[in-house]
């Protein structure tokens, strides 16, 4: 049995884009719900977006071999990986946006690194981690992996 010694937190948050078109951490906010020190959370969508409200997003996230389709069945510590996320909806927003870490599970500090696969993308640090998230809206046609 493997030993998980670390958690590796791919949680995007895929948003209706309206208060960071450019990205949440490029304004100073985490928004992963990734568990924080102290026992809180990082922001959620419902910090920003009316609670219960239904806007009929899908986010789907796989965790492949790299370079494969093949989706990862157990996690191995300094092996890449590649995630693809897609995101839908049943409304027609004026864009989507995500951010997602990757935190160890025993002191919830960043592990590993991000590369990044497509153009409207980047790698910030933000409060001791590295995150990965949009740089401008994204129409739900465009590549998000």
């Amino acid at each position: 049995m493997m030993k998980k010694w670390m958690l590796f937190w791919i949680l995007p948050v895929f948003v209706l884009i309206a208060a960071y078109p450019n990205g949440p951490a490029k304004e100073g906010a985490q928004t992963t719900s990734a568990p924080l020190p102290g026992g809180s959370t990082e922001y959620s969508c419902n910090n920003c977006h009316a609670q219960g409200t239904n806007y009929g997003v899908q986010a789907v996230i796989g965790l492949y071999e790299s370079g494969t389709s093949n989706l990862v069945t157990e996690y191995t510590p300094g092996t890449a990986y590649d995630v693809k996320m897609s995101v839908s909806t049943t409304i027609n927003p004026a864009g989507f946006g995500f951010q997602m870490t990757a935190i160890r599970n025993d002191n919830l500090e960043s592990v590993g690194q991000f590369s990044l696969p497509m153009n409207a993308a980047r790698i910030i640090a933000l409060n001791n981690r590295t995150y990965v998230e949009q740089t401008q809206r994204l129409r739900s046609e465009e590549n998000t992996s």
